[in-house]
């Protein structure tokens, strides 16, 4: 927002994305909040892999488009992988290094779950690298502190704990 009103636009600031046009996308976690989302993916042709410590059921997977992964398989092939699991001790630092190590150039992920599912100083390191983006919305501490790193890292687009449902 600061940039549009400072008179940028996208080509000359934002971080290049493909879009989501017949994208493989990742889902980790197959909540209330996945099963909202799935549908308004349809639109844009997605492939879904989705993510659960449970089986899926067989026949929402072919309505959807959908195959269930592991983590590992969904890092390494998916351009956009955005998190939706609950916290909780099986889930507490569930994704690391060895996810981020995956992930493709120009990947896109998200995390608008909780903070504490992602080891956040991996996350960074793994960012500073410059080989995907990431959109946050929660994070290990909240309110973010004013000199995280992922305040300055130009491949993050911060939001402030805002996504989701709204009174």
């Amino acid at each position: 927002v600061e940039d549009t009103r400072a008179g940028y636009w996208h080509s000359e600031r934002c971080a290049p994305t493909e879009g989501l046009l017949g994208q493989t996308v990742g889902l980790v976690g197959m909540g209330a909040i996945t099963k909202n989302l799935i549908p308004m993916l349809r639109p844009f042709g997605v492939k879904l892999k989705l993510y659960s410590g449970y089986p899926i059921d067989a026949e929402y997977l072919a309505q959807n488009n959908a195959v269930q992964a592991s983590l590992e398989e969904i890092f390494s092939t998916c351009k956009v992988v955005s998190i939706h699991s609950a916290l909780n001790e099986r889930t507490k630092g569930m994704i690391g290094k060895e996810h981020f190590d995956l992930l493709q150039d120009g990947a896109v992920f998200l995390n608008t779950a909780r903070g504490a599912i992602i080891r956040e100083d991996e996350m960074i390191g793994a960012l500073r690298e410059n080989r995907f983006m990431a959109v946050l919305d929660v994070y290990c501490k909240e309110p973010l502190e004013q000199d995280s790193p992922l305040r300055q890292l130009k491949n993050v687009y911060c939001m402030p704990h805002v996504g989701g449902p709204t009174n």
